[in-house]
């Protein structure tokens, strides 16, 4: 995997199993990075653990929301963990609350183009332009909401 000059493998066997991932962790030579089994406290206690043998991908969606996020990020930050900030493909909206979380941390990259090619996004204004996104200064996130393409798509019958 060197010869293609890979900067870090991700995910490389099933979430929870730890003993697997220590095995790779060492094995490799590459910065191995948890996605999937990154689930739950206990999992971000043991990549805080690993001192920094192990990175991580943070979204938004997985973490619980915004806060959760930055405080996840934070405490890599405090353990010398490697992390990305990434995300689903969630729209503009959720990118530019990304895009601003990941300002306040220091994440190793960020993999930000959830609304890159969504042709009917209910937000407007984030520009992804030569590997870069921008989201417009302005209130709040600085994006705007486009009312005509936000309409209701799913209803559970409990409502």
């Amino acid at each position: 995997m060197r010869q293609f000059d890979i900067e870090y493998v991700e995910q490389p066997t099933a979430k929870g199993d730890w003993s697997a991932l220590d095995r790779v962790t060492g094995a490799c030579g590459l910065l191995v990075m948890i996605h999937e089994g990154l689930q739950d406290d206990g999992d971000i206690a043991r990549v805080c653990a690993n001192q920094g043998r192990i990175a991580a991908h943070l979204k938004i969606a997985k973490a619980g929301g915004v806060s959760k996020l930055v405080e996840i990020g934070r405490r890599f930050d405090r353990h010398g963990v490697s992390y990305v900030v990434g995300q689903m493909n969630e729209g503009a909206i959720a990118t530019a609350v990304a895009v601003h979380a990941a300002m306040v941390l220091s994440p190793r990259i960020s993999e930000l183009y959830g609304a890159l090619g969504i042709v009917n996004d209910a937000g407007a204004g984030v520009v992804y332009e030569r590997g870069r996104v921008f989201v417009p200064p302005g209130p709040g996130i600085g994006v705007t909401l486009r009312r005509d393409m936000a309409r209701l798509l799913w209803c559970s019958d409990d409502e």
